[in-house]
């Protein structure tokens, strides 16, 4: 995790690192966030062909069973660059949260999925 000041926090739901097929973040506890986050998708060209849909998914305990979060899906990423953020309300979520990507075809997809938002002491 990387403080920002002024009590940002940014923290890899999946580091920056290349891929080529699914796969999930670890989980990220919320519960030090305050009201809204942004999730900021940086991802490169996959090959012609290739699919990459990224989203996000929460649940109640770290190693519980994770469900899709509403609305908390990129657009889905082919032969082309994307930079993407969306902005979810930690609130109307579940304690812990994952992304997951999911990869289709013959692809080499350079990915980084960052969630940023206001820290607060929990005591």
């Amino acid at each position: 995790m990387v403080n920002y000041g002024d009590n940002s926090q940014l923290v890899a739901l999946i580091p920056s690192n290349t891929i080529t097929a699914t796969t999930t973040g670890s989980a990220v506890d919320l519960l030090q966030y305050t009201n809204e986050v942004a999730v900021i998708l940086n991802c490169s060209a996959g090959g012609a062909g290739a699919t990459c849909n990224v989203k996000l998914t929460h649940s109640d305990t770290s190693g519980g069973s994770y469900t899709d979060v509403t609305g908390a899906a990129f657009t889905e990423v082919g032969n082309t660059a994307s930079v993407q953020k969306l902005s979810v309300n930690k609130n109307e979520m579940k304690r812990f949260v994952k992304a997951v990507c999911t990869v289709a075809g013959t692809a080499s997809y350079k990915i980084g999925v960052e969630l940023i938002g206001e820290y607060q002491y929990v005591s």
